[in-house]
């Protein structure tokens, strides 16, 4: 699933090699000259590529001679429609309502900024950012050490996968507010599916991968959208 693995296939012997990238790793922090010649040599050599979304597949397909499939994230649902079902359970006591809230890794294709802005035009809401730090630019470390300074944005920290489902059943919204530019522009968030079993209405950047969801999500596109779509969600649910 990571290209610098790929030094180890002579040495396992496999029948067949497939390579399952969970994202576009090209464009993510850390991508080296290195890590490109390994990837070049898996599209190359491999049985089988298999992408988790269709910009991804659209950008490996370049450099693979055989077909690169889509196959689209999905949802446990066993775990998390059970937290539909425990949607009486609170998992964020002593945080007031409304909880418009983002669960997920808190790092550099998160808009920090966004959540600023948001959390300064209405006070009254909470925004709760769950999940652990790390990776960040100067543009999302400033925006998270104000985040850490304002009483209605709250840091709970990360939960376990067993947690989640009542975390995310917690919120009265949750947020997909990814910041355009970063490698999330090619992505299919695997939150997408785990918010909708958890219950909560969702608000989402707009991403490719998002807008055949738009029956059921609403896409923002700027900070005024963002404060009238998440309005609309907790008005109407």
């Amino acid at each position: 699933f990571h290209p610098r693995y790929a030094q180890f296939i002579a040495r396992l012997g496999a029948d067949h090699v497939i390579y399952q990238p969970y994202d576009l790793f090209r464009a993510m922090p850390g991508w080296t000259p290195e890590l490109a010649r390994l990837e070049e040599r898996l599209l190359q050599t491999c049985d089988s590529v298999i992408a988790t979304s269709e910009p991804t597949r659209a950008a490996l397909q370049t450099q693979s001679p055989r077909p690169v499939h889509c196959v689209p994230n999905g949802v446990d649902g066993a775990l998390f429609l059970a937290g539909e079902a425990a949607q009486g359970v609170d998992a964020l006591p002593g945080i007031p309502r409304p909880r418009v809230g983002y669960a997920g890794s808190l790092n550099r294709k998160v808009d920090l900024p966004l959540i600023v802005t948001l959390a300064r035009r209405e006070p009254g809401w909470q925004f709760v950012l769950i999940g652990p730090q790390g990776n960040f630019d100067d543009a999302t470390a400033r925006a998270l050490a104000e985040c850490a300074g304002l009483p209605n944005v709250h840091l709970p920290g990360a939960r376990t996968r067993q947690e989640l489902p009542a975390a995310m059943a917690s919120l009265d919204v949750a947020l997909m507010c990814y910041r355009p530019g970063t490698w999330m522009d090619s992505a299919y968030p695997l939150k997408l599916h785990e918010y909708l079993a958890s219950g909560p209405p969702v608000v989402s950047s707009d991403l490719p991968s998002v807008r055949p969801f738009a029956g059921v999500v609403a896409i923002a596109r700027n900070a005024d959208e963002w404060h009238a779509l998440i309005s609309g969600a907790l008005r109407d649910g």
